[in-house]
């Protein structure tokens, strides 16, 4: 990680991945989360599709940067068995963490980056793309600027297959 043209350090793996999902960089990945059927279990899912994008509102000079995430996972590995009636139930909780995770490692990344000063996420390079002439008014005094900025971040997951090739646990 730099901030201008000095090494401020190193992400750690899954804040790197923090970022990754924010910038939509992210191409395939294992999240693993608990289970929400069986304390001390857990769930692989397998990601196949993740978008992330930035986009600063503005409101004169007050600046608020909002993350959006979308993430596509099919089941990986299930350490139990899981009741095929109860699919439904059990997916929207899985989403439920998968989301959760997700927007863990995108604040641990961004709170990692704010220590160091360093806009790793790109959000100056928004700003000036949006408007212009706010990011003139702001360039000079950016560094400063990022620890205080508002961030919003908004993870939206959806599990699209149960990984099961005996019989599935989606309904037909």
């Amino acid at each position: 990680m730099f901030q201008g043209d000095r090494l401020a350090g190193f992400l750690e793996p899954l804040e790197a991945r923090g970022l990754l999902w924010a910038t939509g960089r992210v191409r395939s990945s294992i999240v693993v989360v608990d289970d929400p059927g069986a304390p001390g279990k857990y769930v692989s899912l397998e990601i196949s599709k993740a978008k992330g994008r930035i986009k600063p509102e503005i409101h004169g000079q007050d600046i608020t940067i909002r993350i959006s995430i979308e993430v596509q996972a099919a089941l990986g590995e299930v350490q139990v068995q899981v009741n095929p009636e109860l699919w439904a139930e059990y997916a929207r909780e899985l989403e439920a963490r998968l989301a959760a995770v997700v927007r863990a490692e995108v604040d641990t990344a961004l709170l990692r980056c704010r220590e160091w000063g360093a806009d790793a996420f790109g959000f100056g390079a928004a700003v000036y793309r949006k408007a212009p002439s706010v990011w003139k008014a702001v360039d000079a005094r950016w560094t400063e600027m990022l620890a205080e900025v508002p961030v919003r971040v908004q993870v939206g997951a959806s599990i699209f297959g149960s990984g099961v090739t005996v019989r599935s646990l989606l309904s037909r």
